[in-house]
């Protein structure tokens, strides 16, 4: 959570995903909310933390299959 709070509230990123107010909290219940079948993962390159990437079935008519083609 420290590493993914760290990275939410950098300008570059708030400037192109800025979905408000966040704190840790908010976080965890956005991203790793219980029940939900999207997990998160933060991966890392050459050992040090590079990204964080959700999994998501996506089927036609949900708001994001244009982009899984």
């Amino acid at each position: 959570m420290p590493t993914l709070m760290r990275w939410l509230q950098q300008p570059h990123v708030r400037d192109f995903w800025d979905d408000g107010r966040r704190d840790v909290a908010a976080v965890r219940a956005h991203y790793f909310r219980p029940g939900q079948n999207v997990p998160g993962f933060i991966f890392s390159v050459d050992g040090r933390a590079a990204g964080f990437i959700q999994r998501q079935h996506i089927t036609p008519g949900h708001g994001l299959f244009a982009w899984g083609a």
